[in-house]
């Protein structure tokens, strides 16, 4: 079981395109989102880390690009909404759990691709963009997973 603290503390070693991190962690609500979902829901992508920790790195990092964690984030011409830019929601979510959990059912039937993001990006499973941007996503979030486990985080 993942704890909200670790999703609060890989939260700060994101980055965005440019390699910016931000400026403070997600927050609570959304930490305490993730980490209930991940502890139930882990995704096993890498051997190398636990299915809980590379969920949490992997939702943590993708809402941040996406979104900036922006609950309220409308995009792609008003068909995007939530901190996962979601197009299965006709409206933004009203609370974190409400948008991860929407998000997981995403993941969950992508499952058939390669990579856990390919389906999402590009509609479908093969080389293109969206592969490419799956790859360098889940990179990230590998990244941020494995830091985390030389980082002291509160509440570990």
């Amino acid at each position: 079981m993942i704890p909200s603290s670790y999703v609060l503390a890989a939260s700060l070693l994101v980055t965005d395109a440019g390699g910016k991190s931000p400026l403070k962690p997600i927050a609570k609500d959304g930490a305490d989102a993730i980490a209930a979902y991940c502890s139930e829901h882990p995704i096993r992508y890498n051997v190398a880390i636990p299915g809980d920790e590379f969920c949490a790195s992997l939702l943590v990092q993708h809402s941040f690009l996406e979104s900036g964690w922006n609950l309220a984030a409308v995009g792609d011409g008003g068909k995007s909404h939530g901190p996962f830019q979601d197009q299965t929601l006709s409206r933004s979510p009203k609370t974190w759990a409400e948008a991860v959990s929407s998000f997981g059912r995403l993941l969950h039937r992508a499952s058939v691709c390669e990579t856990p993001l390919e389906m999402l990006a590009q509609g479908r499973c093969g080389e293109g963009a969206g592969r490419t941007i799956a790859f360098v996503r889940l990179a990230k979030a590998r990244s941020i997973a494995l830091r985390m486990r030389f980082y002291d985080f509160p509440g570990r």
